[in-house]
């Protein structure tokens, strides 16, 4: 079924569908999408797949779909709007839509994007006994993917405070920290589980490498952001797939290989940010994974943003990791002011030796990192107008046009 609440576009939705041989498979539908979905609700039709795909935000159709899909169906979820979701620009238009306050211009700002909907997704469907599994959650060009696997279970449920975090971010150093917004313990007979508030807050008002003032956002998702079996399948599955088909079929690989390797730890850090707190050369990638490898820490790419790690480090082994490799490469001190963040940070010694020997543990996070990120295929490419109903005049024919 192809659903559109505008004329032109369900004549486009017949044309399509005639020209690529399946509109004996398309049932096509003229109504208010909310309204289509409540009313599969209603009958007890409840439908394997729903696919939301609107301009804009989806967040006025997510409710009528956490309910419409079948137990164990699959939610696929598409919004454009990422001046709301990661810009900062509009924090009261992300909190009316989706329930949560972003932070402004963060490094991590495209994952934040993909773990504010989850939150969304996520509490619509407790409200009705449902739970999520994210089985992929994509940031490409200039919007956020979501394939969500929603199922019912009161008692699943439940544990959804354990997947639902604040964060905190220094408004200098762009330093943060992630809390759970809640914690559960299982009881004297292990059979049950206690559920409580965690404890907090779990870092002062000011930074404590910095001294500045933390901003704070949230609810978000802190959950896995995908499924790795799931993507482990897609991937095979592609390799029986040909190009002549698909012809983004080498971008959907090269994606999905990185998301594959990609840590759960929420967010990721800059190491071109860092140094440019900290006035300093930017360190190359593989001399900052081998040092956080030597530690024993874990270390991936991100797929959201190429120049990016992330890792279970603390953010304090990230700054002296930082520290260290500028005693390498001395920073011009002329270029470092009284009163920032980087005079902050450098005026103490690091409390670690790094070793920035090359670790052999790396060969395979970089070798599956080339060439996976995509560029724009014209300038200014992205998002256009929203359409609109208009008219065009063709000689002495009328043309209605969207």
């Amino acid at each position: 079924m192809a659903n559109d609440y505008a004329k032109s576009s369900i004549e486009m939705i017949k044309k399509n569908s005639i020209y690529n041989n399946v509109s004996e498979k398309i049932k096509l539908s003229f109504e208010d999408a909310r309204f289509l979905m409540y009313k599969h609700v209603i009958q007890r039709k409840h439908l394997d797949v729903i696919d939301l795909d609107p301009y804009g935000t989806a967040s006025p159709f997510i409710d009528a779909a956490v309910q419409s899909v079948s137990d164990g169906g699959l939610l696929c979820v598409t919004c454009t709007d990422l001046a709301v979701l990661a810009g900062g620009g509009y924090p009261e238009k992300c909190f009316s839509n989706y329930g949560s306050m972003p932070f402004r211009n963060s490094v991590f700002c495209h994952e934040q994007a993909l773990r504010i909907v989850l939150h969304t997704i996520s509490s619509s469907s407790a409200r009705y006994g449902r739970y999520i599994t994210p089985l992929l959650s994509i940031f490409a060009d200039f919007y956020i993917r979501l394939f969500v696997k929603i199922e019912t279970s009161p008692y699943n449920v439940k544990f959804l405070h354990n997947n639902i975090m604040m964060s905190y971010l220094c408004s200098g150093c762009y330093t943060f920290y992630n809390q759970p917004i809640g914690k559960t313990s299982p009881s004297k007979n292990l059979n049950t589980y206690k559920h409580f508030n965690s404890q907090g807050p779990i870092v002062s008002p000011n930074c404590e490498f910095c001294g500045f003032k933390l901003h704070i956002s949230g609810p978000m998702w802190s959950g896995p952001l995908h499924d790795k079996e799931f993507v482990k399948n897609v991937l095979n599955i592609l390799e029986s797939e040909s190009i002549d088909i698909y012809e983004t079929l080498p971008r959907m690989k090269r994606m999905l290989s990185i998301i594959e390797d990609e840590l759960v730890n929420p967010f990721y850090y800059s190491p071109a940010h860092l140094s440019k707190i900290l006035h300093c050369q930017t360190p190359p990638l593989k001399d900052i994974a081998s040092a956080l490898i030597n530690f024993g820490y874990l270390v991936s790419f991100t797929h959201a943003s190429p120049g990016c790690i992330k890792t279970n480090a603390s953010p304090k082994i990230l700054w002296d990791i930082m520290k260290s490799w500028i005693k390498q490469c001395p920073v011009n001190k002329e270029h470092i002011h009284d009163g920032t963040a980087g005079k902050e940070i450098l005026k103490s010694e690091p409390d670690i030796c790094v070793n920035f020997l090359f670790n052999p543990n790396i060969n395979k996070i970089f070798k599956r990192g080339l060439v996976k990120y995509q560029l724009n295929p014209t300038k200014n490419w992205g998002p256009k107008a929203k359409a609109k109903v208009g008219t065009r005049t063709n000689g002495n024919e009328n043309e209605n046009l969207v």
